[in-house]
């Protein structure tokens, strides 16, 4: 069933996802492809089982911050996610070297848009939203050194550059090879009030 408008976030119509029923909901209407269509597509070419789709996001939702937007239909067309550092060991420890801290800080792991509603500033909504529900004042993430469209998104949304922090990450691509490529990362400061 389509969540109900009262069960949205009241700044935008947004899922915060809070449950595991919830979760399940938002991989029956379509999170686990949207997901796996949005990063194999370039600049990342990856390729994700469906399970390992739903380890990445039950993992989310136990210990972070979960957020999705369905369409009229009901069917999931963005989505966004973040976690404490922790939660992330490899990313930890390369952002505690470059003088974050993984006891408060948290990781925006995630944002993806449905290819027929990009353009639409949904991303940079998904993004404010999630960053809205974060209980850090300084969230990192890691992008596709060439992943312009990521990379403006973000900044846009206040995220800055960490200069010398990047990334090789290997991974499997929907050609069946394993390649690596460089991610950088990025860091953005809430203002204090």
């Amino acid at each position: 069933m389509y969540p109900e408008r009262s069960e949205l976030s009241t700044q935008q119509d947004f899922k915060i996802i809070r449950t595991q029923e919830e979760i399940e909901e938002a991989y029956n209407r379509g999170l686990i492809r949207l997901y796996q269509q949005v990063f194999s597509e370039p600049p990342y070419y990856e390729q994700f089982t469906p399970e390992e789709v739903r380890n990445f996001w039950d993992n989310y939702l136990s210990c972070g911050v979960v957020v999705v937007d369905y369409n009229e239909e009901g069917r999931v067309i963005g989505f966004a996610a973040a976690v404490p550092l922790t939660a992330e060991k490899e990313v930890s420890e390369l952002a505690k070297s470059h003088n974050f801290n993984p006891e408060t800080d948290w990781y925006h792991a995630e944002v993806g848009v449905d290819p027929n509603y990009r353009r639409q500033h949904l991303a940079t909504r998904l993004i404010n939203e999630l960053l809205g529900q974060v209980p850090a004042q300084t969230i990192i993430m890691r992008t596709q050194e060439r992943n312009e469209a990521s990379l403006g998104l973000h900044h846009r949304a206040g995220f800055k550059i960490v200069p010398g922090m990047f990334q090789e990450k290997e991974s499997p691509r929907v050609n069946g090879s394993v390649t690596t490529d460089k991610r950088v990362f990025l860091v953005y400061r809430k203002p204090r009030i």
